[in-house]
């Protein structure tokens, strides 16, 4: 069996307040978490965990650096879009629809999409969408299957 490899990819620098984003930290570790404990699963990449405050993150360029390889080396891209919010999570969902990711965009509703983003995946193979307002273990339970369904 093949081991996947997953890049989380989230906003960490467009949140309202550090509250509003160490909220959204704290869900993204235990997401990651969970995530780990399965089997299929050898690394799981978030830069959003390394990161303590919504001003405390890399240099651009080493950001692009480190995000692209990492996504070179990633079978599967999970986007965690929460709300309408300028992100650099964007540009590394375009990439990994460039490189022919497995492809799981989580979000609140298609209305925070971007407009080229809310049926992308009637359009393109390879990519889903779901919706976190859904209770937490349906949620978990989509993620499970994407991830499982390699």
């Amino acid at each position: 069996m093949n081991k996947i490899s997953i890049f989380l990819a989230s906003p960490i620098s467009g949140f309202d307040s550090q509250d509003e984003f160490q909220l959204y930290r704290e869900e993204i570790k235990n997401l990651i978490n969970k995530i780990k404990s399965m089997n299929e699963v050898s690394e799981i990449f978030s830069a959003a965990v390394s990161i303590n405050t919504i001003f405390d993150y890399d240099d651009s360029k080493t950001s692009v650096k480190m995000d692209l390889e990492k996504l070179n080396f990633s079978t599967h891209f999970i986007l965690l879009y929460p709300k309408k919010i300028v992100t650099s999570a964007l540009i590394e969902l375009g990439y990994a629809i460039a490189k022919n990711k497995k492809i799981l965009i989580v979000t609140t509703g298609s209305d925070v999409l971007p407009y080229m983003m809310k049926n992308i995946d009637e359009v393109l193979e390879g990519i889903e969408i779901c919706y976190f307002n859904d209770e937490e273990q349906a949620l978990w339970d989509k993620i499970h299957h994407f991830i499982q369904g390699n």
